[in-house]
């Protein structure tokens, strides 16, 4: 009979849902298992990774993309209007400052909103700034790590006209 080796890698596995334990790296262990095995291991673990949602069998399928923590939608206060185009601003958790990038567009190509903190789960200060409005900022805006990574926490930002 056929031997062959295979290098198969367990992690360890938390119960809520199949993440990783803090600081866990996995182990690695080589194992000598028969052709038969090898075929029922290979189809269990085919049908494990397209099996939708949290299992016990191992971690969960995710995009590799990084989502934004934090998009600011930024409008004027009085007309509603999209008021992105020249405002600038910034998210703060305590030392971790970032600034805010464009983030999406109109169909007209009109700046609407900004994104800040990719990856980063946290409670922010968000602030927006922008020439004739007065400065806004928003304390507590809590941003939640999922399965995947964050989830995004959306903030409208109404500016008001100075007067």
């Amino acid at each position: 009979m056929i031997a062959l080796k295979f290098l198969v890698v367990s992690r360890a596995v938390c119960s809520a849902c199949s993440m990783m334990s803090p600081g866990s790296r996995g182990h690695l262990a080589l194992n000598t298992v028969s052709r038969a095995s090898a075929l029922r291991l290979i189809s269990v673990l085919l049908i494990t990774a397209a099996a939708p949602g949290c299992d016990h069998f191992g971690p969960r399928l995710c995009p590799t993309n990084i989502e934004p923590a934090i998009e600011v939608q930024v409008v004027d206060s009085i007309t509603g209007q999209p008021a992105a185009e020249d405002a600038s601003g910034a998210v703060h958790e305590r030392s971790f400052v970032d600034s805010l990038r464009p983030y999406s567009r109109g169909s007209d190509g009109t700046l609407l909103s900004f994104s800040a903190a990719y990856g980063r789960a946290g409670t922010y200060r968000v602030e927006v700034r922008k020439p004739g409005y007065r400065d806004w900022s928003r304390q507590g805006v809590r941003v939640r790590g999922g399965d995947c990574g964050v989830e995004t926490t959306r903030v409208r930002a109404e500016l008001q006209p100075e007067p």
